[in-house]
């Protein structure tokens, strides 16, 4: 039996198509991906910026509500654990809570500051085991700076 040994067109064709890919994928790799993660990165800043401008309506802040929560969680609560005192968890609340709504002024709006109050009441029991009061985050968040304070 004789078996002929050639290359069709059709393979021909292939082999060069997946030569020209792998080499334009080489060559974006090597030229072009520091300019496209400084590019992505823009984009994902400037995203940022338009989750913090200021909303136009109350469902316009619940994804900077739910960053700020989960951020108070994981940040302070649950890295605080039963170990952290009361002052000490509400100046790390306040910390946290005037670097990000210094960007956004979320405090004014009575839907935000209920719903953050209620948060931060009822984890902090749950997770540190420390109960604060209402009264003691009204009078947290009035003395946060006076860009902030609105109320």
């Amino acid at each position: 039996m004789h078996m002929d040994n050639y290359i069709t067109y059709k393979d021909l064709l292939l082999i060069a198509g997946v030569l020209i890919i792998l080499y334009a994928l080489f060559k974006f790799i090597r030229v072009y991906w520091l300019e496209f993660l400084e590019r992505l990165n823009r984009k994902v800043e400037v995203y940022e910026s338009e989750l913090f401008a200021q909303p136009q309506t109350e469902d316009d802040f619940l994804p900077a509500l739910e960053k700020l929560i989960n951020d108070i969680r994981f940040h302070i609560l649950v890295k605080a654990g039963k170990t952290a005192t009361k002052e000490q968890l509400l100046e790390a609340i306040a910390e946290r809570v005037a670097a990000q709504v210094a960007n956004y002024d979320g405090l004014h709006h009575p839907a935000f500051r209920y719903a953050l109050n209620n948060y931060i009441i009822h984890h902090t029991e749950n997770i540190c085991g420390v109960q604060i009061e209402e009264a003691e985050l009204e009078a947290l968040w009035e003395g946060l700076p006076r860009k902030i304070k609105t109320l």
